[in-house]
């Protein structure tokens, strides 16, 4: 009932399970990072006798219904959740069904699947850290779209400007980081003596374009204010300067993602 099982031996069955990876995130600048964990998932799998089908799936009813639909004809044994967080519906027929099911880059509070993720409410305490030693005293968080996941994000720098007397935190929410969106941060920055001296971006996709903008408004970087990244993306090499950012373990979560289902 609790779900522990014999481990067979090397060289037993090949087993094919379904793996759903976000549409949404993929196709608006985060492609780096998800297709940098899918490779290392299919490339563990490899040698865990394990056939891993790709399937792009966005948030929305009909890509839902579709994996609902694979779980109810039975037409996938086991279920890899890549930065999509399950509805109701889908979850409580996982769990009817006993389908072995992995969140990778998701998370369930409720702890009813395995889940693998970064070290998101560490790594973005280390981040204020690093900004506040740096001498730092006025900044400001971008956030985006809120999962579980970027919560904690957001729980862990505010946690560590909490501990320091004197620091001003301030938090923009951006429904996507196009240029009208960033732009009119980078207007607000401009203003008031109490203005932010370093900005840490929810991503690197919000901070490579937040250093464009605040170019173009004749503000120098890291000069004028800092700015810091999260995930380490392949473009954030190739912008002047070079963006300062955090790395994800995109390997890690691939080979930790996979050895997680072989076990189930």
């Amino acid at each position: 009932d609790m779900g522990y099982e014999a481990r067979g031996a090397k060289g037993g069955t090949s087993r094919h399970v379904h793996a759903y990876v976000t549409l949404d995130r993929t196709t608006d600048g985060l492609t780096g990072f998800y297709d940098g964990i899918v490779k290392w998932m299919i490339a563990e799998a490899r040698a865990s006798s394990m056939t891993i089908e790709v399937r792009l799936a966005a948030d929305r009813t009909e890509d839902i219904r579709r994996i609902i639909d694979d779980v109810m004809t039975r037409r996938t044994e086991a279920v890899f959740l890549v930065g999509i967080d399950p509805p109701a519906e889908l979850a409580q027929l996982l769990l009817e069904r006993r389908i072995p099911t992995v969140l990778v880059n998701g998370a369930d509070p409720e702890m009813r699947f395995d889940c693998v993720t970064p070290a998101n409410f560490y790594g973005a305490q280390m981040a204020a850290q690093m900004l506040m030693q740096q001498g730092h005293r006025s900044l400001l968080y971008v956030s985006g779209h809120l999962r579980w996941t970027t919560l904690q994000r957001l729980r862990g720098f505010k946690t560590a400007v909490a501990d320091v007397p004197g620091v001003r935190l301030s938090v923009v929410t951006l429904p996507a980081p196009t240029r009208e969106e960033v732009e009119r941060v980078v207007d607000a920055v401009g203003e008031g003596s109490s203005r932010p001296t370093a900005i840490f971006c929810i991503n690197d996709l919000y901070a490579v374009s937040l250093m464009q903008a605040l170019h173009a408004r004749g503000f120098d970087v890291p000069g004028d204010v800092s700015v810091l990244g999260f995930d380490d993306l392949p473009f954030a090499e190739h912008v002047t300067p070079r963006l300062s950012t955090l790395r994800v373990g995109l390997r890690d979560i691939g080979r930790q993602a996979v050895q997680l289902m072989a076990r189930r």
